[in-house]
């Protein structure tokens, strides 16, 4: 199971704002969790720990103004993951300055994410989530 079908799944964290006291609402993240372990005999829960490393490294990677979880690239990391592959891309428009006074390009480069396979999405899974504006959604790409 995927990390995005356990966080969104019937039982997920978002039922936890329907309870009333801090006790109930402890109690039903530790039960949260507990459900993800792959092993729940062992003292380290691998899904939380995966899940907060995932966050930290999209906050180091991806942050600015911006937590980097918070963002469209680091929803997708914390979500699916890495990617098996990234393709970087330049593009950019014309800055109107002559040449030899300045950068005639202005250059932002994007990125598409590769994953071979995504549980609920499919197969070949591309996403652009450095596209300006953002496209976080991912799809099915026919490479």
């Amino acid at each position: 199971m995927s990390l995005i079908s356990k966080v969104f799944a019937p039982d997920s964290i978002f039922g936890r704002d329907n309870l009333e006291t801090q006790e109930e609402r402890e109690q039903f993240m530790e039960q949260f969790w507990f459900r993800r372990a792959s092993d729940p005999d062992s003292p380290d829960n691998d899904f939380k720990i995966e899940y907060y490393r995932r966050i930290a490294f999209a906050n180091e990677k991806f942050g600015g103004q911006l937590a980097g979880w918070k963002t469209d690239r680091g929803r997708i990391y914390v979500l699916f993951g890495p990617p098996d592959s990234v393709k970087l891309r330049e593009s950019g428009e014309r800055t109107g300055i002559p040449p030899g006074q300045g950068p005639e390009t202005y250059l932002s480069p994007t990125q598409e994410w590769y994953y071979p396979f995504i549980e609920g999405i499919g197969e070949r899974v591309r996403s652009h989530p450095s596209q300006n504006p953002p496209v976080a959604a991912c799809h099915r790409c026919a490479r």
